[in-house]
């Protein structure tokens, strides 16, 4: 998926348009359908959970929104995500794709979120 982000949208929310998720399931195969179409507008200022059954392709949505989809996986579909930006995966692992210094930053602000620094928090969006 592309990712865009998009500061002089008069309206600043966020979204996703998926347009297909599929995995190659060998040569003369067809494609297996991991997602269908769907969009999910995503408002600004606001807190968004993926809920759903298990097997329901949430952790397929998420990978697909961060960039970690597996080899074979093909995403379709557009994604514009303007402002901070947060993600709690469901097991504590790290991303191939952060630096260690992008984790340590979300870190601090979420501590300074919780202890209601907000003038720190500020501080830390500039840097």
């Amino acid at each position: 998926m592309s990712i865009s982000s998009d500061k002089d949208n008069s309206i600043n929310n966020g979204f996703a348009q998926v347009q297909s998720i599929q995995v190659n399931m060998g040569k003369n195969k067809d494609p297996k359908v991991l997602l269908h179409p769907m969009n999910i507008l995503l408002p600004e200022n606001q807190v968004a959970a993926i809920i759903g059954p298990s097997g329901s392709g949430k952790t397929t949505l998420m990978n697909s929104l961060t960039g970690s989809i597996s080899k074979g996986v093909q995403a379709e579909g557009k994604l514009s995500l303007p402002g901070q930006l947060a993600f709690v995966p469901q097991h504590d692992q790290l991303h191939g794709f952060f630096t260690c210094r992008w984790y340590m930053k979300q870190y601090i602000i979420g501590l300074a979120l919780v202890a209601g620094l907000y003038g720190f928090f500020l501080l830390l969006q500039d840097s």
